[in-house]
């Protein structure tokens, strides 16, 4: 790809997040479950990375850019930040204090992130192997895992009753659903 072809997709790639961020993940926020939400995009991280790691191909690559939208930039964690707040609130950290353990954990996953991924390039590459499966580590690493966990976490509290009430959710049927959400819409 050529240096005004790195610069173009850099250009959109960008506009393409601050549109999802703006529009798509508020809209999906809004109409969605907090499980459908975050199992959405997850899954689609999860499609988005294993797609642009599984050949190299410059259209390949960013035709997987659509599919990693709902879920950009740790988006996917959007239903589940309120109630990890209120579950943090409720043993005790104060907002600030939880708001910066949240932050340190992130970034020193991004630091584990950094290197595990430098190890695996690196690995496949020596044995002369495609070196875009590092993306399928960063989608097990950045959603399937964290996907993983969460069900995990579910299938915990099948009545969902302790992870409703932290969050000030409704339980509606099997979807816990966001306060001031139009039940009527949750019943298709």
């Amino acid at each position: 790809m050529s240096m005004e072809g790195i610069r173009n997709f850099i250009v959109s790639y960008g506009m393409a997040c601050s549109f999802a961020g703006m529009y798509l993940s508020p809209a999906l926020l809004k109409n969605l479950s907090t499980e459908a939400y975050t199992q959405i995009t997850n899954l689609t991280n999860f499609i988005g990375f294993s797609v642009r790691g599984c050949m190299e191909s410059v259209l390949v690559y960013t035709a997987a850019v659509p599919m990693m939208l709902p879920g950009v930039n740790g988006s996917s964690n959007a239903a589940l930040t309120p109630i990890v707040s209120e579950q943090l609130q409720a043993t005790g950290f104060g907002i600030g204090e939880s708001t910066a353990w949240m932050s340190n954990m992130r970034s020193v996953a991004a630091t584990v992130a950094s290197l595990l991924y430098g190890y695996v390039y690196a690995w496949l590459l020596k044995r002369k192997l495609n070196a875009g499966h590092t993306y399928f580590v960063a989608g097990l690493s950045g959603a399937a895992i964290p996907q993983l966990l969460y069900m995990q976490l579910l299938a915990s509290d099948p009545g969902r009753t302790h992870f409703a009430k932290a969050a000030g959710l409704v339980t509606v049927g099997s979807r816990l659903i966001h306060p001031g959400a139009d039940r009527a819409k949750t019943r298709r």
